[in-house]
């Protein structure tokens, strides 16, 4: 073959335009691509494994890696905002997070040739401020967006920018900064290029010295200030226009308030540099504007991405027609965003010359009449420019299926969301999109959403949607960035539930072209109905995906059988279902199929919150089907979470970690005979269960050999306290327990201290300890041969042994003394609630 003699730099460009999934595909070719795609040029820029990077020494085989030497950029985005009920697994992603940013920023510290790092939606606050000032002596860009900053990380770092030789570009979008002294804004402002300080909350006194100091320098060239709290209505009117220079290029102020003075020095300032590539001024009334509109049109239609959505009201129209016709003769707008204005009245000609050129458009909920977008589309079909278009809440239910078809085949994206699409229009989008993968890279229609990632699409087809554009009217509802926009505009025709009106045959179609396409990786189906999709079907979305979520689609017994039979052989991670005929799948027709799966979670949607005692009216085919599938997970080397509804099994690095809540009684003997049957969890945790039903042997032999145990609310008869910790008292394995809400009073003392005070953490809250209980751990804890124990809590010390607290202000002087020791030996963590006349103080 003519390529096999392509020398390597020719080679080393196609690579560079092939995307990084692509180029790890290539290495696997040969020793001769090995070797170039392993060229530090195409790993410029890194978005390291959130796994890998948490795992410890990871920097160490970072920096070993030669490719990776050259790499400029380095990217993470955290996700702080997570949360878990769990304690226990909120503490190991804490702790997981906290190794990964610890790695991440030494990468970027050490690491010569990394000059930009992003780092988004990530906890920094416990991060030495020392390290974040060498970060910005070191780098070029640093981008923090919404991540969590202390005031004092702030300010140090404010200082240091400065007297930085290096950082040009800070993103502190997302991180309110209210509180910032306003002085440290001139010398930030005075120093960088680039800032975005949108939605920040600042003060005016922190944005006219933010500004002051852009002023003064000269040097901005990109500033995004997107607030709605952010107010330039009292600045005086050149202040703002003093900003911009010849340098300027990017400028976002979408929902600010701005006065007239300033709107209008900042249009002069553009029309006397031509120098701006970006204007973003969403949601700011541009009918303030009193000076001649023609400074105003010949300002915006000079810039390449312009942004104006909801800047007119229903009166204005005539504005927007010489903004239109500027932009049409000058040719230099190439994305542009309309949405939220009404543009009903606009000649459609002009509609047509104008947009045709663009590379992207954005017209949601413009009030486009039949006519205008009847001819607009039949228009941009031809166009060989348009890559990106938006028509949310404009009706297209008359728009020939041709013209929608040669536009989804021809975009990269499409966004067709409450449009009143009918059936077959649905189908031959969705039909033409599977296709043309090649081009195309979303695909919206509320509904259905198909969205390309590394191996293939993403589908999500659902009856119900979670954002939809008519939501923008709903500021408190929007995701973050969002938060207190002003709409202005009318409302557009639509609805997201318009796939309630396919029949199952189109369905049906819709499916076989999905997965006989092989371009569909993951597949999330909610709430349609799938009933009569044949069994053949669902086979070949499985073998056929990575990813199959399915819930509340009324699948029968066979069609859900076919699925797990399918998953044997196939190359499935994910599995979702949420369906109430689970109950009465075979149990061995999931346990055969749970060892292949990286993730599972199997619900028959019962009712969690039936009162324990009552059986279930449905049972399953088989009474062990809980510990069969459960085991079955357990043993798995490649399961990493398997959710059973109540009892979820987590593969943490330190072992598997079981959870249950609210089991009944036969879920109780299915859980311990499946413990006893093991020897790999190591920690557990059962809350609201009865486990008085199981006998005292049993409990206290599967518990002896946790590493960690909690149990709250689980009504512990005396018989099994006593028995557990006769066990654990000469238990190597246990380190830690938790016992909330549980009877602890019976137990005798010496063995409840000899078994707790070897543990390394014990919380004892709400179990009716006794004064001598109390005074026996204290003393084993104190100790000076035990040097194990690091947290000890007792929870609250309040009023009376009724809600199962013991009283800290009528404390015997025994034991008040023993309680003093505990606080000031500092040789362990004491945790209570000590009440004095009726107010709390923590200790």
């Amino acid at each position: 073959m003519i390529t096999e003699n392509l020398p390597p730099e020719v080679w080393l460009r196609i690579f560079r335009l092939v995307s990084r999934h692509d180029i790890l595909n290539i290495c696997l070719v040969n020793k001769k691509f090995l070797s170039i795609a392993s060229s530090a040029v195409l790993w410029r820029e890194l978005a390291p494994s959130k796994k890998k990077l948490a795992e410890k020494g990871s920097c160490e085989e970072f920096f070993m890696i030669e490719r990776f030497k050259g790499a400029h950029t380095v990217k993470l985005c955290g996700d702080f905002m997570a949360m878990h009920i769990n304690t226990r697994l909120e503490k190991h992603d804490f702790e997981q997070t906290e190794e990964m940013l610890k790695n991440l920023l030494e990468i970027c510290r050490v690491q010569e040739s990394v000059k930009t790092m992003i780092l988004k939606n990530s906890n920094l606050k416990k991060v030495e401020p020392d390290i974040l000032v060498q970060i910005l002596n070191k780098l070029v860009t640093v981008d923090l967006e919404r991540s969590r900053l202390s005031e004092s990380q702030i300010i140090q770092m404010f200082e240091s920018i400065p007297s930085s030789k290096t950082v040009k570009s800070l993103n502190l979008s997302g991180i309110i900064m209210s509180s910032i002294p306003p002085d440290h804004f001139v010398q930030v402002g005075e120093s960088l290029e680039h800032f975005n300080f949108s939605h920040t909350l600042l003060t005016k006194e922190q944005s006219t010295n933010l500004l002051n100091g852009i002023a003064k320098s000269k040097i901005m060239r990109t500033l995004r200030l997107a607030d709605i709290k952010f107010g330039l209505m009292t600045l005086e009117g050149d202040k703002f226009g003093e900003c911009i220079s010849k340098n300027t290029e990017v400028i976002d102020l979408s929902n600010t308030q701005i006065s007239a003075a300033a709107l209008e020095s900042l249009m002069t300032k553009i029309m006397q540099f031509q120098c701006m590539k970006s204007l973003c001024l969403s949601n700011i009334n541009l009918g303030i504007f009193k000076s001649n509109s023609r400074m105003l049109t010949s300002s915006l239609a000079s810039i390449p991405h312009l942004k104006l959505s909801g800047c007119f009201t229903y009166n204005q129209q005539e504005l927007v027609e010489k903004i239109l016709e500027e932009i049409k003769i000058r040719k230099s707008v190439t994305k542009l965003d309309l949405s939220l204005n009404n543009i009903s009245s606009i000649n459609e000609n002009l509609l047509i010359e104008t947009f045709s050129p663009m590379e992207s458009l954005d017209l949601s909920q413009t009030s486009l009449t039949k006519d205008q977008t009847r001819a607009l589309l039949s228009s941009l079909t031809q166009s060989s420019e348009l890559r990106t278009l938006k028509l949310n809440d404009n009706d297209l239910s008359h728009i020939e299926i041709s013209i929608l078809a040669n536009l989804v085949v021809n975009l990269r994206v499409l966004d067709l969301m409450n449009t009143n699409l009918v059936p077959l229009q649905i189908l031959e989008l969705i039909t033409k999109g599977i296709s043309s993968s090649n081009k195309l890279s979303l695909l919206d229609l509320g509904y259905f959403k198909m969205k390309k990632k590394k191996k293939g699409f993403s589908v999500s087809f659902s009856k119900q949607v979670v954002f939809n554009s008519s939501l923008r009217r709903f500021p408190r509802l929007l995701p973050f960035e969002h938060h207190g926009q002003v709409i202005q505009g009318v409302h557009g025709a639509g609805n997201n539930s318009k796939n309630s009106t396919l029949s199952a045959i189109q369905i049906n179609q819709i499916l076989e072209t999905m997965s006989s396409s092989g371009n569909v990786v993951e597949y999330r189906l909610c709430r349609i109905d799938l009933t009569e999709v044949p069994e053949h079907l669902l086979t070949a979305m499985v073998t056929s995906s990575r990813v199959l979520h399915i819930s509340y689609t009324k699948l029968s017994t066979g069609q859900l059988s076919a699925i797990f039979q399918a998953i044997q052989g196939a190359s499935l991670d994910e599995l979702e279902l949420k369906e109430e005929n689970l109950k009465y799948v075979a149990t061995h027709r999931i346990t055969s199929c749970i060892a292949s799966l990286r993730s599972a979670l199997l619900d028959d949607c019962s009712n969690n919150n039936e009162a324990l005692s009552e059986e279930t009216k449905t049972p399953k085919p088989s009474q062990d089907s809980l510990s069969d599938i459960l085991l079955e997970g357990i043993c798995s080397d490649r399961m990493e979470f398997l959710n059973l509804g109540k009892v979820q099994l987590h593969a943490l690095p330190t072992g598997r970690y079981l959870t249950c809540s609210r089991l009944r009684k036969a879920e109780l003997e299915q859980l311990f005979t499946t413990l006893m049957a093991q020897d790999r969890i190591r920690d557990i945790t059962i809350e609201t269960s009865d486990l008085a039903v199981i006998g005292e042997d049993i409990l206290a032999t599967c518990l002896s050999k946790m590493r960690f145990v909690e149990l709250s609310s689980t009504n512990l008869t005396s018989r099994q306290l006593s028995a557990l910790f006769h066990l654990l008292a000469d238990s190597t394995e246990l380190e830690e327990i938790i016992l909330t809400r549980n009877i602890l009073s019976h137990v005798p003392a010496e063995d409840l201290a000899r078994s707790l005070s070897r543990l390394k953490k014990v919380k004892l809250e709400y179990s009716y300890l006794t004064s001598e209980q109390c005074k026996q751990i204290l003393t084993m804890a104190l100790d000076e041969n035990n040097d194990s124990l690091e947290l000890l809590r007792f929870g609250t010390f309040g009023y009376g042994w009724m809600d199962g607290r013991v009283m800290s202000y009528n404390l015997p002087s025994e034991l008040a003394e023993l309680v003093r020791k505990a606080k000031e030996s500092g040789k362990f963590v004491f945790e209570f609630v000590e009440f004095s006349r009726g107010r709390g103080s923590q200790e």
